[in-house]
């Protein structure tokens, strides 16, 4: 049985146009394209004006203006809503604190690590990895230089 959400609009943010253009076939071809709404770039009025149109999930993976996006002004619009946020900590240290600060008494905070690289290549198993050695797993299976966070946060009230 296929789920369908008639209602359900998305709202998605790039700053590169051929992601917005990748995002809009995709649409197209999924047979949703009336429902996604894309544009360059997202403000924290912005965040506000979607949050203020029902139930609502947040997904953010903004590279650094994590604590630019949630701004302390728009924290009541957003007290209602689903968040998965990516933190950038290691662009500025400050964003996890400061966000679990910010949301603290509005949300429940689950903190998602990510597995460091070298831990994927001996726990991963996969078929498609068993004929490369560990260093040929290790260049397949590196995503990023250090450790990553996210924050799934769902609405206390």
């Amino acid at each position: 049985m296929a789920l369908r959400f008639p209602k359900a609009k998305v709202f998605a943010f790039d700053l590169n146009e051929s992601a917005l253009q990748l995002c809009r076939d995709l649409a197209s071809l999924n047979g949703v394209g009336e429902r996604v709404n894309l544009s360059s770039e997202c403000a924290p009025a912005t965040l506000a004006q979607i949050a203020s149109t029902g139930k609502t999930l947040i997904i953010c993976d903004c590279d650094s203006c994590e604590l630019a996006l949630f701004a302390d002004e728009i924290l009541p619009e957003l007290s209602e809503c689903d968040l998965l946020i990516e933190t950038h900590d290691c662009l500025n240290m400050n964003i996890t604190s400061t966000l679990r600060y910010r949301f603290q008494e509005s949300h429940s905070i689950r903190v998602i690590d990510s597995i460091a690289d070298i831990r994927k290549v001996f726990e991963y198993r996969y078929d498609e990895l068993e004929a490369f050695d560990l260093n040929k797993r290790k260049l397949l299976l590196s995503e990023r230089p250090h450790h990553q966070e996210w924050f799934y946060m769902t609405p206390l009230v």
